[in-house]
């Protein structure tokens, strides 16, 4: 009797698991990206649309779950960590795109790479540079063996940020490949970037046969995009745009990265402290938030959520001040803010110039230092969470954003590591940053994502990135 009833219970189970829905496979996704070029390189990425299109490719040693920790994806377990080295041991059986298995030195010298002090993922590997500038890592059999010029024990949260990919040159033809779900298949020569499932990675093949991504110019187009047949996901949609658009939310684990509107003083102005401080008070941030940036955006003088700093003056040393301010054409804020920014700098006896450049020579010039005022948004893959370190990293991406990794410095990681409360040091290191920096934060807000309902089985990770290997229509 018992033996009938437990074959029983096996059959009704059995009928309910054939009865489940299952994933379909096929369908194409499009994806869209307003107001600048997309970025393929690691050292490059610029925001969450570069992140999500370089997560198709590329997969990094950590990633950082729903509670913040540490989860090996290329690493076979966590670092361990003794004094000033990292060791990392590298996963076995790993498949690289063009079927050549993932080796320890590959690892090696695509986290060196990173260390260039030109890159924007320099402060990934800022703590791993000699004196000379050359970086101290090495392969040690399936291990990778890091040397850093003083003690971090959260050194390996830096290996889970986006910009930490690991990308290995290819072989017989031009550019990097991956391990990731989808290979690179072609791009052409508008910018489109299509992308196609890699059918041995390890985890199964990807659920969507195709990955179109797509640069967008227009702002007026982007809430007809949402309604294109084929569209699934919109980068940078414009505020206005994106309330009418039929989107629906984007879940995931962690509350993404915001990105923070600034304007910088160049190096060479004179008297760039004191001017730094009178931008700083002159500033009306609420209006400028409120009317011209959309309901989201907050006003902030920070680079960190935390404890708002006193305001400077709000006029200038000298009188007659004339200097160019550049702004991207393609800014999601608009021309409308860059130009009300530039009438409150005037009332501060500021005469800025505004000249309108594309977002790559934007990014170009801010990276060398090339400029005298600029207004841009930098966006860090580095997540909000309970983690000091996490807030700390964040203040070296934005150092590695401007060009100028030589401010993360090892006697600061010192007073971090020595520290009973390290939040009170990275609080206290915000306005060195910024004041080393010459970075005038303005509002905070939220990135513009949109997504229409036939794009299902996404998330977002904690970098801003949308996951697309589980994707399906």
């Amino acid at each position: 009797m018992k033996r009938a009833a437990l074959a029983a219970l096996a059959l009704a189970v059995s009928a309910t698991a054939s009865a489940a829905p299952r994933k379909p496979y096929g369908g194409d996704a499009r994806v869209y990206v307003f107001g600048r070029a997309i970025s393929v390189a690691p050292e490059n990425l610029a925001g969450p649309a570069d992140a999500t299109v370089q997560g198709l490719v590329y997969e990094r040693l950590y990633a950082l779950d729903a509670r913040g920790d540490l989860v090996p994806v290329l690493a076979s377990g966590p670092p361990t960590v003794e004094g000033i080295v990292v060791k990392i041991p590298v996963r076995a059986r790993v498949s690289l795109h063009d079927g050549r298995p993932l080796t320890a030195a590959m690892v090696a010298e695509a986290l060196a790479r990173h260390a260039a002090p030109d890159a924007r993922s320099s402060y990934v590997a800022a703590l791993a540079v000699d004196g000379r500038g050359e970086p101290r890592m090495r392969a040690v059999g399936d291990t990778v063996e890091i040397r850093l010029t003083t003690p971090h024990r959260d050194f390996a949260r830096l290996l889970a940020s986006p910009h930490a990919a690991i990308d290995v040159p290819a072989v017989g033809r031009a550019g990097r490949i991956g391990s990731g779900p989808f290979e690179f298949a072609s791009r052409t020569a508008r910018g489109v970037y299509l992308f196609e499932p890699f059918t041995a990675y390890r985890d199964g093949r990807p659920f969507l046969d195709r990955v179109e991504v797509r640069p967008h110019a227009s702002r007026f187009g982007a809430a007809a995009l949402t309604k294109n047949e084929g569209t699934t996901l919109v980068f940078g949609v414009p505020d206005a745009a994106g309330r009418d658009a039929p989107t629906v939310e984007v879940k995931g684990p962690a509350k993404p990265p915001s990105e923070t509107l600034v304007l910088a003083v160049g190096p060479n102005v004179a008297d760039a402290a004191t001017l730094t401080a009178v931008i700083d008070g002159a500033l009306n941030r609420e209006r400028l938030a409120r009317r011209f940036l959309g309901a989201d955006a907050r006003p902030t003088r920070t680079l960190l959520d935390g404890v708002e700093p006193e305001p400077g003056p709000t006029t200038s040393p000298s009188a007659s001040r004339s200097l160019s301010m550049l702004v991207s054409r393609d800014s999601r804020a608009g021309h409308r803010f860059a130009e009300r920014v530039q009438f409150e700098l005037l009332r501060a006896g500021i005469t800025a110039r505004l000249e309108r450049v594309t977002p790559e020579r934007l990014e170009s010039r801010r990276r060398s230092q090339d400029f005298e005022l600029l207004i841009d948004t930098l966006t860090t893959p580095i997540p909000e969470s309970p983690y000091p370190a996490d807030a700390l990293h964040a203040l070296w991406s934005f150092a590695s954003a401007m060009g100028r990794p030589d401010v993360i410095r090892a006697a600061d990681v010192e007073r971090f590591e020595r520290a009973q409360v390290p939040e009170e040091v990275v609080e206290a290191l915000e306005p060195v940053f910024r004041e080393a920096l010459r970075i005038v934060p303005i509002a905070r807000r939220t990135p513009s994502i949109a997504r229409t309902d036939d794009l299902r089985g996404v998330t977002s990770r904690p970098s801003g990135a949308m996951d697309l290997a589980d994707a399906h229509r």
